[in-house]
């Protein structure tokens, strides 16, 4: 520090005053400057004194958590309220903001602070929450429920959220069951019926209480007047179905629950081993409508659970793709091909050369790579199960004749192709592989 002295052997001036001045003149001192400086100092002298003179907060550890609670909030809240005032700010504030709402959160959660400091601390986070524009409402949930330590502090805060809006009503709502106001949560739960979520909640509610027959009541009107996905509603309409002995309705509700989304093989056989032979022929039937409005790749693959291969090669015949080009199925359809090769050799090659049908275009070197692979299954087809070297050579030396001046299409085939570098010049034989 610059000399305030004239005798700097003599040491600092301010400093040879603080250590001759009286405790109370040092509490003078250090007041004023944590009131002009803010929170930032406040927080800093009680670390220092709970990291190094332990023995002076002995005996006051809650009024200690007290004054820590508040100046974390004081802290922070200045850049909360500029959230709050702009509708959100920087990656960075948020991200600081946030972070200092969780610790002000674990902060109550691992102390005693006073219920005074908790109402206190409650009233300005509902302030915020009410406006819901600072974009931390998370956090500022979690520190709402982080002032609550007794069911009486969940009862007070699920109060003030309730006349709030439908997120805050909801929160309200599951406090109430929380702390087992039933009729409060009940009154309440009428109130936010909208998706299925929201009966199968209901319904499970009433059931844990033993009041079967709201509980199935509120799931029925969950199916007619529910939106969204009603899956979880009707799986738990068909076990309480199946745990009465109801078969009938059980697999009623099963079909409906295959029925509501595209059929694919893994839900045909669940569905499939849920029925006896009787079962089986009264869906069978049903099932096979559903079937046919399935994309094509499931089609085919339920046929060939059913051990119907015409009709999945019939299928397969009317699917294509491109290699190098991805669309959802492609790689399932190409998994189908191994499957029927043996049988339906024909219509796999026609696949696969659909597949090819852009080779002697330019294109990048990961769709050269791709056409490669290709070719790389029709060569198998053709040499493994048609046994037909001739064609092979014949379709091969065009491809690479028809494309002799791309060398990264060369270099990807020469890659993956056995032999394609012995593949002759135009009029030449090709020899044997």
């Amino acid at each position: 520090m610059p000399g305030f002295t004239n005798h700097p052997e003599d040491g600092d001036v301010l400093e040879q005053l603080l250590e001759e001045a009286r405790p109370s003149v040092l509490l003078c001192i250090i007041m004023m400057l944590v009131d002009t400086d803010g929170p930032e100092l406040r927080q800093k002298c009680l670390d220092y004194l709970q990291d190094y003179f332990p023995e002076v907060i002995a005996g006051r550890e809650d009024a200690v958590a007290d004054e820590e609670a508040l100046t974390r909030w004081w802290k922070l809240e200045p850049d909360l309220e500029q959230l709050h005032r702009l509708g959100g700010g920087a990656y960075e504030q948020e991200e600081d903001v946030s972070e200092q709402l969780y610790d002000l959160s674990e902060h109550l959660r691992e102390n005693r602070v006073s219920l005074e400091t908790r109402e206190q601390l409650r009233d300005e986070v509902l302030g915020y929450i009410e406006d819901r524009n600072s974009g931390m409402d998370d956090w500022l949930y979690e520190l709402a429920f982080a002032t609550c330590y007794t069911d009486d502090d969940l009862r007070s805060l699920a109060q003030r959220l309730e006349p709030l809006d439908d997120w805050s009503r909801s929160q309200a709502m599951r406090t109430y069951r929380q702390v087992g106001d039933d009729e409060q949560y009940v009154r309440l739960r009428g109130t936010l019926l909208d998706d299925g979520a929201d009966y199968l909640e209901l319904a499970e509610y009433y059931w844990e209480r033993g009041d079967q027959q709201r509980a199935l009541g509120a799931a029925e009107d969950g199916l007619e007047e529910g939106e969204g996905v009603l899956d979880g509603l009707r799986w738990w309409l068909a076990q309480r179905a199946r745990e009465s002995g109801d078969r009938q309705k059980y697999l009623q509700l099963e079909f409906s629950r295959l029925a509501a989304e595209p059929l694919t093989v893994k839900r045909y056989r669940a569905f499939r081993e849920l029925c006896s032979t009787d079962d089986w022929q009264t869906y069978e039937s049903r099932v096979l409508q559903l079937l046919s409005e399935a994309p094509p790749v499931e089609q085919i693959e339920v046929h060939l659970e059913r051990d119907e291969t015409n009709r999945a090669a019939q299928l397969f015949a009317e699917c294509s793709f491109l290699a190098g080009v991805f669309r959802p199925g492609d790689s399932r359809l190409l998994a189908l091909a191994r499957t029927l090769e043996i049988d339906f050799p024909g219509q796999v090659l026609d696949f696969y050369m659909k597949g090819l049908r852009r080779a002697g275009i330019t294109a990048p070197r990961k769709d050269y790579a791709a056409q490669a692979e290709i070719l790389l299954r029709i060569r198998h087809l053709m040499l493994e199960v048609l046994n037909d070297r001739k064609r092979w050579e014949d379709l091969a030396g065009r491809i690479k004749r028809e494309n002799l001046n791309k060398p990264a299409f060369q270099e990807e085939f020469a890659r993956v192709i056995p032999g394609w570098v012995r593949l002759h010049s135009p009029g030449e034989t090709c020899p044997k592989a």
